[in-house]
């Protein structure tokens, strides 16, 4: 099948990029990236998700490895992103309130049915034994 015009996305107003239906790890590495960027660091969003911080770094580079583009310039205790992390992050915000608001509502839901008793009553013939 051809490609079509949804089948690409520009970032940066230059680099064009092929893109395949995202995976769980794509979403995953997508939210993880954002995280970095509001916190300016691996360590603390790595914390309070309670993932390590070697994970949370080799998920965010598998973004990148598989975007094919660099999204964070790194050094010693400093992160910059790049201009195509830039436009990726923008992105990376809606899909992270996006996966906010689904795992809000899946807590909502299971709260409001825990606890609660149901009662089931069945209708059956009464057999006796002989």
């Amino acid at each position: 099948m051809p490609p079509t015009n949804e089948s690409f996305v520009h970032f940066g107003g230059y680099l064009t990029l092929r893109v395949m239906p995202a995976s769980s790890d794509d979403v995953l590495g997508m939210v993880f990236f954002a995280r970095v960027v509001e916190a300016r660091s691996f360590t603390l969003p790595a914390a309070k998700l309670g993932v390590s911080k070697a994970n949370f770094s080799m998920r965010v580079r598998a973004l990148e490895e598989e975007l094919g583009v660099r999204l964070l310039h790194r050094r010693a205790r400093k992160l910059a992103l790049t201009s195509e992390g830039a436009a990726l992050y923008e992105r990376c915000v809606r899909v992270t309130a996006a996966t906010d608001e689904v795992v809000a509502h899946a807590a909502q839901t299971a709260n409001l049915w825990s606890g609660r008793a149901f009662e089931v009553a069945f209708d059956a013939p009464h057999c006796s034994a002989r």
